[in-house]
């Protein structure tokens, strides 16, 4: 009854409980709770979790213990294939044959164990014939099997009763064997005694054989105790080297920690110290430089003595509007032009050649020159005012524009004028042909105005007193020719000066800084001091033909010159005094003006 539960059991253990089918040849796959499944059924039950979950998922729940089991990679292959069920089969059978038909009442159920055997028959029997055979031949030899017994009975060629044996061959033989290989053999029959010895033998060999399965047993427990030892000892040994590492990288993090810390204090000293020989041989040469430049302007004027303008009276602004041509403004309000000429022969103490002056100049807040050379100029009086190379104003189109109401203009090069009024209102005169219209826009303050390269309208806060205490902040806007607002964005107040490189980029005056912006007024990077760190009081600005900027510092009395980055690149120039005015031409030709004074150097 056990051997059939067992056989059962087997039979159960080696079919697959989702299709009912057994799993020999079906590829079996175990899933980490150990339970076995055939592969198609388990891809079968991946592919409804997926459509389930409406999303990829390499999880799916065992259909005997419900347990979540993560599948290797989204693939059923990579699941491990379950070895030992080809075995368990190859087992089974065998121990099927073991349960043969009973040979009296067939009986081929595996309830109907073989129980006994007789010699003089030559029968297996159950229990139930077992009792009629011994109640009819009680003088028969009868000897009880078990599985292991039984086998060694049977013929393993024909699966028949042994019944004689061959002297010849010294085997024991079945009928069919005797028929077929050794029908010519020397063959005797099996007698009572002789399968009275073969009982004994085989109740030794069955006990032989049970001593050998407790010996295997045994060696079995021996081996699995010696393994759990050996993986105690592993575990244990891993730890041990786990923790000397952990330990060990500590005392490398810690001292490589030291290393690193040191070598940082030590490069920083060492390149403070490079920067301040540096900074030291650069202040030398800058003075060697500038010694040797003061000794040697290109050309200088002293004094310049106008009708009405006293001598050594203070020049506050100049600029080079052309080539050659220097335009500055005393300040008895006079515009005086004068040409600059540079040649092998000129000496510093020339004066240089006057080509007109005008005179008696109510307010002149800006000028710049037109396309055709001809100079306009915004007098606060008079309006704007148009020359040529005479001292008095010619008639043009924009004569006496904006009379009494001029805060500052800017000149485009392509004949377009911008006027900033006094009472906020910006008037665009645009030629187009031989005729000049106009467009006009209220801004909301008095502002600095320029051109970018383009020709569009830069308005830049000049002082801030009503976005001060209103808004809070200062504003910049950007107008096209037609007077169209473009954009306005928020932006400090105050400047000084303004001036738009080729870029587009707006550089702006502060009163502490020099700050340049890009096209889209985001800042981009600020000029507050000097190569030796000395804070800078810029007055005015203006840019070189390479987008460098010039600035003129009040505090440190000097020009400094600066990239388009920001980088301080030398020293340009000192003077003495208030610088007034500061303009830089295509020539490279540096005008100052210091104390009534007119300096020009060549970069």
């Amino acid at each position: 009854m056990a051997t059939s539960e067992m056989l059962e059991d087997l039979e159960d253990f080696l079919t697959c409980s989702i299709c009912l089918e057994e799993l020999k040849g079906r590829n079996p796959k175990s899933l980490p709770c150990l339970h076995v499944f055939c592969s198609q059924c388990l891809d079968n039950l991946l592919e409804m979790t997926i459509r389930d979950n409406d999303e990829p998922n390499c999880t799916v729940i065992c259909p005997t213990c419900c347990m979540p089991a993560e599948i290797p990679d989204g693939s059923m292959a990579n699941l491990p294939t379950c070895i030992y069920i080809n075995k368990l089969e190859m087992a089974m059978t065998q121990l099927k044959k073991t349960h043969s038909a009973c040979n009296i009442c067939q009986v081929t159920d595996l309830e109907c164990e073989l129980m006994h055997y007789c010699f003089q028959c030559t029968l297996a029997m159950c229990q139930s014939c077992f009792k009629n055979h011994d109640e009819q031949f009680t003088g028969h030899v009868l000897i009880p099997v078990t599985g292991s017994t039984l086998r060694y009975m049977m013929c393993k060629k024909h699966e028949k009763y042994l019944e004689a044996f061959c002297i010849d061959c010294n085997k024991i033989l079945c009928k069919q064997c005797m028929i077929q290989s050794h029908s010519t053999h020397k063959i005797c029959s099996i007698t009572s005694d002789d399968k009275r010895d073969i009982k004994i033998l085989i109740k030794l060999l069955s006990d032989r054989e049970e001593s050998a399965d407790k010996a295997l047993d045994h060696i079995e427990t021996v081996q699995n105790r010696f393994n759990c030892d050996m993986d105690a000892a592993g575990d244990q040994l891993e730890r041990h080297h786990n923790n000397l590492i952990t330990q060990l990288k500590k005392q490398y993090d810690a001292f490589k920690l030291q290393l690193d810390d040191r070598r940082t204090r030590v490069n920083d000293n060492l390149e403070k110290a490079r920067k301040m020989i540096l900074n030291a041989k650069e202040c030398i040469l800058r003075m060697q430089e500038q010694s040797k430049i003061w000794e040697n302007p290109i050309v200088e004027i002293p004094e310049i003595n106008v009708t009405g303008v006293p001598v050594g009276a203070p020049v506050v602004s100049v600029t080079i509007e052309k080539p050659n041509r220097l335009v500055f403004m005393p300040s008895s309000d006079e515009l005086l032009l004068g040409e600059i000429t540079e040649t092998e022969d000129t000496k510093p103490s020339e004066i240089p050649n006057m080509l007109y002056r005008i005179p008696k100049l109510t307010s002149v807040k800006k000028f710049g020159y037109l396309s055709n050379g001809m100079l306009v100029v915004g007098d606060y009086e008079k309006g704007l005012q148009v020359y040529t190379d005479s001292v008095s104003p010619i008639e043009h189109p924009l004569s006496g524009k904006c009379s009494r109401d001029i805060s500052h203009i800017a000149v485009h090069n392509t004949d377009i004028v911008a006027v900033m009024c006094v009472d906020s209102t910006v008037r665009i005169f645009t030629k187009d042909g031989p005729k000049w219209f106009e467009n006009s826009f209220f801004a909301y303050n008095d502002m600095l105005v320029a051109f970018t390269i383009s020709g569009e309208v830069i308005l830049c806060d000049r002082v801030s007193l009503f976005n001060q205490f209103i808004m809070g902040h200062g504003m910049i806007c950007k107008y096209n020719r037609q007077g169209q607002q473009v954009w306005k964005k928020p932006l400090p107040g105050g400047a000084r000066d303004i001036c738009v490189d080729s870029r587009d980029r707006v550089v702006i005056c502060y009163k502490d800084r020099v700050t340049v912006y890009d096209k889209y007024v985001k800042e981009l990077f600020s000029i507050q001091t000097t190569y030796t760190n000395n804070a800078i009081v810029p007055c005015c600005v203006c840019i070189d033909d390479q987008d460098n900027i010039l600035v003129a510092d009040s505090t440190n009395k000097a020009v400094l010159l600066f990239d388009d980055h920001g980088t301080y690149i030398k020293f340009v120039l000192p003077h003495p005094a208030l610088l007034c005015g500061l303009a830089l031409n295509s020539c490279k030709s540096l005008a100052v003006s210091v104390s009534g004074t007119i300096q020009v150097y060549k970069l």
